[in-house]
């Protein structure tokens, strides 16, 4: 269902999915939030798939967003960043 649709939004947008936690959420019976790592090439990109992942979910929080190093042409490396609904993204 709705975490289905937030990934499939992330690898639309070709972004890749580097890591994903879930957390219950007190007090709610079967309702989770997730922590995402993500990278990619550009913030535009990021940008635009955050704009789509906020009309489906009730919270997106970005933790940060920072560069993942430097690759052996001395260019810099893919982007990182965290993100989440609440505690992680929380699902309608």
């Amino acid at each position: 269902g709705s975490l289905a649709k937030v990934l499939t939004l992330i690898a639309d947008e070709g972004i890749n999915l580097s890591k994903l936690q879930s957390f219950p959420i007190p007090g709610s019976d079967f309702k989770y939030s997730f922590h995402a790592d993500v990278e990619f090439d550009a913030v535009e990109q990021f940008y635009s798939v955050i704009k789509k992942i906020e009309s489906i979910t009730e919270e997106v929080k970005i933790y940060g967003i920072y560069k993942n190093g430097k690759n052996s042409s001395g260019a810099a490396g893919m982007i990182q960043s965290a993100i989440t609904k609440k505690k992680s993204i929380i699902l309608k």
